[in-house]
C-alpha cells in the first residue's frame, strides 16, 4: 500500500471517479453524494484523500493499488502433446510508494492439448487507455484546437455563441451578425475538410441572452479527459452511442459551463457539466428507469 501522503496522479483520480460512478449506478450513492465526491476526487492532492472517498463503498480498493491493465502478448508454442504458454511483460502493474511501476510476472503454465493442435498466432490484448491524440479526430484535443485556430483566422477573434461539437466532426455554432448588430446571431457550420459554411437561415435575435464564450479560455486537455470519462462512466452503451460537447450552457448558471453528453439510438442519455478550466460541477449518468 502506498503512503497516504503520496501525491495523487491524474490516473489515480480517474480510477477513483470510475469507482464512484459504479457505486452510484448500483445504488450506494445518491446524486448529491456522487457529485460531491467526484468533485473532491478531481481536486484530491494525495492518495489518502482519494482513499477516504471510496473506503466505505462495497467492492472498492485504493485507487492507487487497483491494477492498471497493460498490453499482454501471449506466445503459444507447440511441443509434442503439450502447449507452453508464456505471458510476456507485466500481467498487473501496481503503483509503489515512490511512483514506480512494479511488475508481477506469471510463471509458464503447461496446458494439455491434443498432439494435432495447430500452433496459435500471437495475440495482443487491447489497452484501455485513450488513443494518442496525434491526428485531428473528432473530440480530441487537436480537433478542438484546430477549430479554435480556424475560427480565429476566419473571424479575427475567439468569441462564440451556442457551439455544439459532434462526434462526426461537425461543429454547429452561432456568432454575432456584425460588430454593429451584436443583438442578432447568425448560424454557422464548420467541417475540418471543407471549412466554414454560413447557414441559409436568416439571423435571429439572441433570445436566450447568451454571453459569448472565449474559445481561448477553455482547457482542452481536461475537456478531452471528460469526453473519455463520459464514454466510460455515463452509463450509455451501444448501439449508436455518440458524444456531444456543448458550450456554453444557458444563462441560468452563474458561470459559463460546458456540457459533455452521451446518447444512443434508444435515446438513453447521460451528461456532465464542467467549467472552462475542466472542473466537474455536476454529473448525471444514465440509469435504466430514469427516462
Amino acid at each position: 500500500m502506498p503512503d497516504p501522503s503520496t501525491r495523487a496522479r491524474d490516473s489515480d483520480r480517474d480510477r477513483a471517479v470510475a469507482q464512484l460512478d459504479e457505486a452510484y449506478v448500483d445504488g450506494q450513492l445518491s446524486d448529491a453524494e456522487r457529485s460531491l465526491r467526484v468533485s473532491q476526487a478531481l481536486a484530491a492532492r494525495t492518495i489518502g484523500d482519494l482513499d477516504g472517498l471510496v473506503e466505505d463503498l462495497q467492492g472498492a480498493g485504493s485507487p492507487a493499488t487497483i491494477g492498471r491493465r497493460r498490453t499482454i502478448a501471449v506466445i503459444v508454442a507447440a511441443t509434442g502433446a503439450t502447449v507452453l504458454i508464456a505471458v510476456v511483460g507485466a500481467i498487473t502493474a501496481l503503483s509503489g510508494g515512490d511512483g514506480d511501476d512494479r511488475a508481477a510476472v506469471a510463471e509458464p503454465v503447461e496446458i494439455q492439448q491434443p498432439s494435432s493442435a495447430p500452433t496459435a498466432e500471437p495475440t495482443v490484448e487491447q489497452s484501455e487507455e485513450p488513443e494518442p491524440e496525434t491526428a485531428a479526430k473528432p473530440l480530441t484535443r487537436q480537433y478542438f484546437e484546430d477549430f479554435r485556430d480556424a475560427y480565429r483566422k476566419r473571424f479575427g477573434d475567439t468569441l462564440i455563441y451556442d457551439a455544439m461539437y459532434f462526434e462526426d466532426g461537425n461543429v454547429s455554432f452561432s456568432r454575432q451578425l456584425s460588430r454593429a448588430r451584436r443583438d442578432l446571431l447568425q448560424d454557422w457550420d464548420w467541417y475540418a475538410a471543407t471549412g466554414f459554411e454560413k447557414s441559409i437561415s436568416p439571423p435571429a435575435p439572441n433570445v436566450w441572452e447568451y454571453e459569448p464564450l472565449d474559445l481561448s479560455s477553455v482547457d482542452y486537455q481536461k475537456l478531452v479527459r471528460h469526453v473519455v470519462q463520459g464514454r466510460k462512466h455515463l452509463g450509455v452503451t451501444q448501439p449508436g452511442r455518440s458524444v456531444r460537447v456543448s458550450m456554453p450552457l444557458d444563462a441560468e448558471y452563474e458561470e459559463q459551463l460546458i456540457e459533455v453528453s452521451v446518447t444512443n439510438e434508444y435515446s438513453d442519455r447521460g451528461w456532465r457539466y464542467v467549467t472552462l478550466d475542466g472542473t466537474l460541477v455536476e454529473s448525471h449518468p444514465f440509469v435504466v428507469g430514469d427516462q
